[in-house]
């Protein structure tokens, strides 16, 4: 409820003059990080705006592809997965398909516990964190609030309630018997509802 304290936008292109021009009031009042995955360096349009371009290293055909939208807010965090890039053509003549959900944060006594702890974040929280620290940018101010700001502070929050099976999409190339991203990941899951008691696991019927 309320406002959020602070948003994340993840996409392939982003038009920062769209963006800013359907949400104004909200994304000019609070610190904003925004990553992309255009060859083209970004300009970050307002004060309180920290924008980096994904870092792909040496690989020449891979792109950073992932559509992920994070709010933060004092009560939780809102987590939205999409297929459309953040353009105003996009938006008004495709169709474009959401996961929405929020999450609380954790009790007080659970956030101090690790951050790297899959029994602590959970599975959908422990996929969400292992994409996101996989992100690497040219920005070093981007990589700084990327690690401290979003990475770092997930554990605070509550994942146990995720309606999904999130999937990662990692741009690079990565060995078939350790890659835990992409359509190997959906394979894996895939091999491993074979039999599985879904009361046990839960019911992760939603793959994003």
């Amino acid at each position: 409820s309320g406002q959020p304290y602070f948003a994340v936008f993840m996409n392939y292109m982003v038009d920062q003059e769209w963006l800013f021009s359907e949400c104004y009031e909200i994304l000019s009042a609070i610190p904003v990080l925004i990553l992309h995955g255009q060859k083209k360096d970004h300009r970050s349009m307002l004060p309180n705006v920290t924008i980096g371009t994904v870092d792909l290293g040496s690989e020449v055909w891979g792109t950073h592809h992932s559509k992920i939208i994070l709010l933060y807010y004092e009560t939780g965090i809102r987590v939205v997965i999409g297929t459309s890039n953040l353009l105003h053509g996009d938006y008004d003549n495709k169709t474009r398909r959401y996961y929405i959900q929020d999450f609380p944060l954790r009790s007080e006594a659970a956030s101090s516990q690790s951050s790297r702890s899959t029994a602590v974040i959970g599975r959908f929280g422990q996929n969400l964190q292992s994409s996101l620290a996989e992100v690497k940018t040219k920005s070093a101010l981007a990589s700084k609030v990327l690690n401290e700001e979003v990475i770092d502070k997930l554990h605070q929050y509550d994942f146990s309630s995720a309606e999904v099976e999130l999937i990662g999409s990692v741009p690079g190339r990565h060995p078939v018997t350790r890659c835990q991203w992409g359509h190997i990941r959906v394979r894996d899951i895939l091999r491993g509802r074979r039999g599985r008691n879904r009361s046990n696991q839960g019911n992760f019927d939603n793959l994003v």
